[in-house]
């Protein structure tokens, strides 16, 4: 302390400084709070996908199972390991239309199987059915 300057004048150096550090600090917790709450709600929003994506692959793989046995394969070699209609007809020993046909057949019925099942699709009619 320097005893030539002002003690007034000291004090109030002192109480500006405290007031200034007061509020910067008080913005970073503002700062941090809207990180936290951004961070927060993206981290949610991927939780969310997640669930419901976990949710769908399961759906989508209970519908697979119900196909019948040729059909299955015929779903799992084409859409799931990507092979050619000729492939897949070569593998199973049938011809390529046999193949798009029961491809066609299994996809309209995972369609129908996932739309019906689904949990929104549950929810939809609860609230129809509600609205009456």
């Amino acid at each position: 302390m320097d005893l030539e300057k002002s003690f007034k004048g000291w004090i109030f150096t002192i109480a500006q400084n405290t007031i200034y550090a007061y509020y910067r600090k008080l913005a970073l917790d503002i700062k941090m709070q809207r990180h936290l709450l951004e961070t927060f709600a993206e981290f949610y929003n991927q939780t969310e996908d997640y669930i419901f994506n976990k949710e769908r692959l399961s759906l989508l793989n209970e519908a697979i199972e119900k196909l019948p046995a040729q059909r299955k394969e015929i779903f799992k070699l084409c859409r799931i390991e990507g092979k050619s209609y000729q492939e897949a007809a070569e593998i199973l020993s049938l011809s390529p239309s046999t193949v798009s046909n029961q491809l066609v057949s299994a996809t309209k019925y995972i369609k129908r199987y996932v739309f019906f099942h689904a949990q929104e699709f549950i929810l939809l009619c609860i609230a129809a059915y509600l609205k009456k």
